[in-house]
């Protein structure tokens, strides 16, 4: 946009760079959070009548953030306020970012790798890349067996950078559980067999919508 142009033409011109920076890093926190927990096996069972405890919940047992090794895809705005969000949790924190300035790394002071390696070697991968040509399919199936059994899987960017039938073969396994508020086609089939699995936590792309963000 030509802002000066603009401006002389009294058209207004709102920047927007950060506005849903803050509440999608925190939700993108929380859905780290349930997903290590497996909490979408709980509420499936919960609502369905089982309402004593159980242990039988993969990977509730390893699901605590503390200390963990977490992998993001993406570290712009959304990623750099997660980092922050992150730090009290005492985690490893790698990134996957072509176009992040290497003084950035240095500031956040990140581990900067490659894709494949925050895909094997993270307990949580976090998906924050934006959706183009280059992104869209980005994780298919080879990049699906990478990840280590009883890993998390968080996208709260966008739906198509994870290939639906490669994380559907996957999460099928029953050995990772994902985090989903981002889906390749949306709005969701209610016949989506996504939401149906007890090894994934699932909200409508709604996670920015909070009274903060409209203000």
């Amino acid at each position: 946009i030509d802002v000066e142009a603009a401006w002389a033409r009294g058209i207004h011109v709102v920047d927007t760079t950060n506005g849903s920076s803050y509440p999608v890093s925190e939700w993108a926190l929380g859905m780290i959070l349930v997903s290590l927990r497996n909490a979408g096996f709980y509420m499936r069972r919960f609502l369905a009548g089982h309402c004593r405890k159980t242990r039988d919940n993969p990977g509730y047992l390893n699901g605590e953030l503390t200390g963990k090794r977490v992998g993001l895809i993406g570290c712009g705005h959304a990623g750099r306020r997660l980092v922050e969000l992150l730090r009290p949790f005492k985690v490893d924190i790698s990134v996957y970012d072509p176009y992040l300035a290497r003084e950035v790394a240095e500031i956040l002071d990140l581990s900067v790798t490659s894709l494949e390696k925050i895909l094997a070697e993270s307990d949580a991968i976090v998906c924050l890349a934006p959706l183009t040509p280059r992104t869209e399919g980005m994780i298919g199936r080879s990049e699906m067996e990478l990840i280590p059994s009883g890993a998390v899987l968080v996208n709260v960017s966008r739906g198509p950078i994870i290939d639906s039938a490669a994380l559907m073969e996957r999460l099928k396994r029953g050995d990772i559980i994902a985090g989903l508020d981002v889906f390749e086609q949306e709005p969701v089939d209610s016949d989506n067999p996504l939401l149906k699995m007890d090894n994934v936590v699932v909200t409508p792309h709604s996670l920015c919508h909070t009274d903060e963000f409209y203000k």
